[in-house]
């Protein structure tokens, strides 16, 4: 089964697809990735990179014990500070990062169900919805920076970093200096 990744931009942007196959990964315009996800039956394993801008993500003070303890639909409360949307309308994952320490990430339900749907009767196997971000590599030395066009994407470590807009990438760089 071939691997099919999917970014899904910010508003008015176009999506970018990379198809991987045994010879290579070969980059995909915005017609060429309709053209493929259309075709009944696409045996296609697909990854989806949603804006990080879509997202909360917070690193969350709770032991790995009080983690197990917490049944799946109280993840959310552990972002109640971080957000003004209801907690009850989000969708979160968790990463326990120490013992004393979890990265919680959350989108909206109903966001989250508009993004996957068109995968659902293709023929194709959604495997993974990961926030763009997660594009950039770990720099275990300090941070990793990539601007495209306007956008700007900042990993400061292995666990987070934000979506900007590329003018503001100056400031923020200028001010960690």
């Amino acid at each position: 089964m071939d691997n099919l990744y999917i970014r899904i931009p910010a508003l008015g942007s176009l999506w970018q697809g990379w198809y991987q196959k045994e010879q290579g990964i070969i980059p995909l315009s915005e017609s060429d990735l309709e053209a493929m996800m259309s075709r009944a039956g696409a045996n296609l394993r697909v990854t989806l990179l949603i804006p990080s801008t879509d997202c909360v993500m917070s690193p969350v003070a709770i032991s790995r014990q009080q983690l197990k303890q917490i049944d799946a639909k109280d993840v959310p409360f552990l972002l109640e500070d971080q957000t003004l949307s209801p907690v009850e309308q989000l969708h979160c994952v968790y990463e326990p990062l120490s013992d004393a320490q979890a990265l919680v990430l959350g989108i909206q339900q109903q966001q989250l169900q508009s993004l996957i749907e068109p995968f659902k009767n293709n023929g194709s196997e959604l495997i993974a919805v990961i926030p763009d971000l997660f594009l950039l590599p770990h720099n275990a030395q300090g941070w990793s920076l990539m601007v495209d066009g306007s956008d700007c994407w900042l990993r400061v470590n292995q666990w987070f970093g934000m979506r900007l807009e590329a003018r503001s990438a100056l400031a923020l760089l200028q001010s960690a200096w």
